[in-house]
C-alpha cells in the first residue's frame, strides 16, 4: 500500500487532467503530432485527447486505436466531412498495392500505416491491387474502388478501378481493370482511370501522401463520361456531388493509409506554380508503364 501511494505522488497533477477520446487508454502522456510519421507504437494512434480543466486545450495523444470505429478514423483524420460526405460502412482490414520492385512484394496494409520506400527510388505511386473484406459483401451489380491521394491538400490525384462485376465475397481484385484504361475499349472487367491535379510540389527530400482508398456498390454501371468531370474538379471534394446523382451511397468499406517516397507522383517546383509542360506528361507516362501494365 506504501509503495501504491509513491507512485501516486510521482504522477504530475497535469497528467491526470488529460484524457483519451471515449476512455481509451493511453500510452504515456508525452504529446504526438498527427502529421508526422510513426511516432506511436503498434495498437496505438496519435488521437485527439482532451483536458479536464481546459476543453478548449489541444491535446494529442497516443490513444488506443483497437477501439476506434471507421467513423472514428476518418472524422479524427479530418476526411469527414471535410471532404468525404459519408463516413465509409466497414473497414477494409486489409489491402495490398503493386509490387515495391521487381520481385519485391508490397507488405499488407492495415489502416493508418506508414509506408515508406525510400530504398526503393522508382516506387513514386501506391496503386491498390486488391483488398480483404472483413465480411462477405453480397453479390449484384457492381464494385468500385477508388483511391484519393492527398484529399485535403492540392495537388491531389485520384486513381478508380469502376465497373467490376461483382458475384459477392469477401476479396475484390482491383488489377483487371487496367487492361481497359480507355473507356472507349470498357471490357467485362470495368475500366481504370485517374486524375492528377496540375499543380507543383515543393523540391524535398522526401515526401509523404495520403492515400484513402474506398469501395462502392451500385446496381447500375457508372458512366464512363465521370472521368471527364472529375478531369474538371478543382479539388477532392469535387468528387463526391458528381457520384451522388449515379444513386452512389456511402462507401460499403474503407482505409486509408500514408507512404512516404523520394519522388512524388506530381511535378516539382515552385509551390503553386505551374508544372513543366514536358514533365508532367513524363511522370503519367511512368505511372502508366510500371504501375498499370
Amino acid at each position: 500500500m506504501r509503495q501504491f501511494l509513491c507512485l501516486l505522488l510521482l504522477v504530475p497533477p497535469l497528467l491526470a487532467q488529460l484524457q483519451c477520446p471515449g476512455g481509451s487508454s493511453f500510452f504515456d502522456f508525452e504529446s504526438c503530432d498527427p502529421s508526422r510519421r510513426s511516432q506511436c507504437p503498434a495498437g496505438f494512434a496519435c488521437r485527439r485527447g482532451s483536458s479536464v480543466t481546459d476543453p478548449k486545450a489541444v491535446v494529442n495523444l497516443c490513444c488506443d486505436s483497437s477501439v476506434m470505429s471507421i467513423t472514428d478514423w476518418f472524422n479524427e483524420a479530418g476526411l469527414t466531412p471535410t471532404v468525404i460526405p459519408q463516413t465509409p460502412i466497414t473497414q477494409i482490414p486489409l489491402l495490398r498495392l503493386g509490387d515495391l520492385a521487381p520481385g519485391t512484394s508490397s507488405p499488407e496494409i492495415h489502416i493508418s500505416d506508414e509506408i515508406v520506400t525510400l530504398t526503393f527510388p522508382d516506387f513514386t505511386t501506391a496503386i491498390v491491387n486488391n483488398l480483404q473484406l472483413s465480411n462477405n459483401l453480397g453479390g449484384g451489380g457492381f464494385v468500385h474502388g477508388i483511391t484519393i491521394v492527398d484529399p485535403l491538400a492540392n495537388p491531389w490525384a485520384v486513381f478508380a478501378s469502376l465497373n467490376i462485376p461483382w458475384p459477392g465475397g469477401q476479396f475484390v481484385d482491383l488489377s483487371s481493370t487496367r487492361r481497359n484504361s480507355n473507356p472507349a475499349f470498357q471490357g467485362n472487367d470495368g475500366f481504370f482511370f485517374s486524375h492528377i491535379a496540375n499543380l507543383t510540389v515543393p523540391q524535398k527530400n522526401s515526401y509523404r501522401s495520403q492515400y484513402v482508398v474506398l469501395l462502392y456498390q451500385t446496381i447500375m454501371p457508372i458512366p464512363t463520361t465521370i472521368q471527364n468531370d472529375i478531369a474538371n474538379c478543382a479539388n477532392a471534394s469535387c468528387i463526391f456531388p458528381l457520384l451522388s446523382p449515379l444513386q452512389v451511397g456511402a462507401p460499403v468499406a474503407g482505409s486509408f493509409f500514408y507512404l512516404t517516397t523520394t519522388r512524388p507522383m506530381f511535378s516539382i517546383g515552385t509551390a503553386n506554380a505551374s508544372p513543366s509542360i514536358q514533365f508532367l506528361p513524363a511522370i503519367m507516362a511512368f505511372i502508366i508503364a510500371k504501375y498499370l501494365f
